[in-house]
């Protein structure tokens, strides 16, 4: 089907195997204009094939004038930054090729010397592995918590408990347990409407109030009846919602801000898990570190019941829990789903506490199945145990951060490199020494450990906390001279696009630095020199020809290290691994904790009240 330029005129309506014919025939001796008319081909077309001015390999169009090698590094380079966290938009990346061309002296016919749109759409057609997608927010602390030997060692005491629980081939004992909110007004979804309309306007709940709903499912495809947590401070809280209508088996609770507390925890586990478990023994559940989880009363009672309960190591529940990772995105858009319909077949009606729990039971029966549910154990390596399942580009953005933080003790560097045990002190209660031993802690170690023989899993809690990695600020600097997509707008209503591009070409804003995870071992070898004279004049004796081209690469698009900051150490007392809570030893800790809080909480209430005696006497007087 032929394509139609900016000017309505359709080009490119003939066949290659016509085209083909047309050649032979005038190569035959039929004239060139007879040869177009017969076989419907432009006779300027047919002329330039007969001349050899264009060949049949040539694609339409105007040829880019960036070097191939050149913007395959380009985009390589965007590529792995993305997979290792650390994307850009679409503008920086135009930015940052503007920039390339402009220091390499690349001739071009970008418009102040910044690709436009037309580049960007040829771009896609030359490397059709790249798009536009919308990131997923991820915090720094996940980011560095997503490491080797972290999720090594989780997986090693995972299958080390499952074979002493002799789980392998029992998938309806293994739990995962998670909670995640709905509220009465969820997001917006995407519409039909008219080509143009600037707004579209859709009806949605006027409350903003939003409901805790803890779902539990197993390895074998099953759920649990799920626990909603409503707003409210007394059980008339629960009288206005028709929980009649909600997911067969629902238990109701509430709370002040609709959040599980400890007591909620401890209401689930009895009401709901340990009724709906089934009397074989021994079980796994595996859930996160949230404190409504580790209630003391709970753990014994799981003790008891043979209950082994395994805590994710923190921050790693996006890639490590079921539920996380494959489950509620599809039972989020089911809702979503749900209550646009609804709204669209009840003009009259709202989301509101009466209507709210058909919803819940709508979406529960339509998502929870049991292939997703046991494709969501599989997808985590948890059944059958396989670690295998973690890709590698998880960890792509702790070890970026890891080579890039510049470590100002020799000997936590050395522990770095080696696999030290940089948080051995920290496990005492010792001061850590910089916020680089606290990736080497996360990485290397464990702290108050204490094995057991007969229960098979490392126990550890460690003592660095997560506070000391606010330090880590260079985070939110590693792209150097990333120009945000309000700079663009400003720019170009003051037409100053090329400052742009020369704030990326100067020698002050890109230094050179060590090689980083993004950076070639050619521009290790070669430092980057500073902006080149425009040399180039075809693409043949482009910069492709000028030996350095790499180096300049790698200085746009280069990752800097942090500059060494003197960090004051601190005490803490995080938890940076994975746990087993119903381990005879963390039950202990957790008892003399307790009894701890309470001789400190009498000790606080005596002193009041020898306060108040010594008031009362000071007023009689």
């Amino acid at each position: 089907m032929g394509k139609t330029k900016q000017g309505g005129t359709k080009y490119n309506q003939y066949s290659r195997e016509a085209l083909e014919k047309a050649i032979e025939a005038v190569r035959g001796g039929m004239s060139c204009s007879s040869a177009a008319r017969d076989f419907g081909v432009p006779r300027k077309t047919l002329g330039d094939h007969v001349s050899g001015k264009s060949t049949l390999t040539k694609k339409a169009g105007r040829a880019c004038n960036i070097p191939p090698e050149i913007e395959n590094t380009i985009v390589d380079k965007m590529i792995k930054a993305a997979k290792a966290g650390f994307p850009i938009t679409k503008s920086q990346f135009l930015l940052k090729v503007g920039a390339v061309v402009k220091r390499l002296g690349i001739k071009t016919q970008f418009k102040d010397g910044l690709p436009g749109k037309d580049y960007w759409y040829g771009l896609k057609k030359r490397r059709p592995d790249i798009t536009i997608r919308v990131t997923q927010n991820c915090p720094s602390n996940r980011l560095m918590m997503m490491t080797r030997p972290v999720i090594d060692r989780y997986f090693d005491d995972l299958g080390k408990l499952v074979a002493e629980l002799k789980l392998e081939d029992k998938p309806e004992c293994i739990w995962n347990c998670d909670e995640t909110g709905l509220q009465f007004s969820p997001d917006s979804s995407r519409v039909v409407a008219e080509k143009g309309e600037r707004s579209v306007f859709s009806r949605c709940s006027p409350s903003k109030e939003s409901v805790t709903t803890l779902v539990c499912i197993n390895a074998a495809g099953r759920a649990m009846p799920p626990l909603c947590v409503v707003k409210g401070k007394t059980q008339r809280s629960l009288q206005s919602f028709a929980t009649q209508d909600g997911p067969e088996g629902t238990i109701w609770s509430y709370q002040a801000n609709a959040w599980m507390d400890d007591d909620i925890g401890q209401q689930w586990f009895q009401q709901v898990f340990l009724a709906n478990c089934g009397p074989a023994r021994p079980q796994l559940l595996v859930l996160d570190s949230h404190h409504s989880h580790e209630v003391l009363d709970m753990l014994e009672i799981a003790q008891e019941q043979e209950i082994h309960v395994l805590a994710l190591p923190p921050h790693t529940t996006h890639a490590l829990q079921p539920l996380d990772k494959v489950v509620f995105k599809p039972f989020k858009t089911a809702y979503k789903r749900a209550c646009t319909e609804f709204l669209a077949s009840h003009p009259t009606s709202t989301i509101n506490k009466g209507t709210w729990p058909r919803l819940l039971k709508q979406t529960w029966d339509s998502t929870m199945k049991e292939s997703l549910i046991m494709k969501a154990f599989e997808a985590t390596g948890i059944h059958p145990v396989n670690r295998s399942r973690i890709p590698d580009s998880v960890f792509q953005a702790s070890e970026a951060i890891k080579r890039m933080r510049p470590a100002t003790d020799p000997e936590v560097s050395e522990n770095l490199q080696t696999g030290g045990d940089t948080g051995e002190e920290a496990a005492e209660g010792d001061l850590v020494p910089s916020a680089v031993g606290i990736i080497a802690a996360a990485d290397h170690n464990y702290s108050a450990k204490g094995e057991s023989e007969d229960e098979g899993v490392v126990e550890t809690i460690q003592t660095v906390s997560f506070d000391d990695m606010e330090q880590l600020d260079f985070l939110n600097e590693l792209m150097i001279n990333i120009i945000t997509d309000n700079d663009i707008e400003q720019a170009v209503e003051a037409s100053n696009l090329s400052q742009l591009v020369d704030t990326l070409c100067s020698p002050t804003a890109i230094a050179t630095t060590p090689a980083t995870p993004f950076t070639t071992a050619a521009a290790t070898a070669t430092p980057a020199a500073t902006p080149t004279a425009a040399v180039a004049t075809t693409v043949a004796t482009s910069a492709a020809c000028q030996p350095d081209w790499r180096a300049e690469v790698d200085a746009v698009f280069e990752m800097r290290p942090a500059p060494n900051k003197e960090i004051t150490p601190r005490k803490s007392k995080a938890i940076l691994t994975h746990r087993l809570l119903t381990s005879e030893k963390l039950i202990n800790d957790k008892r003399e904790q307790l009894e701890k809080k309470r001789k400190e909480e009498a000790a606080k209430q005596e002193r009041r009240e020898k306060a108040l005696q010594k008031k009362l006497a000071k007023t009689k007087k």
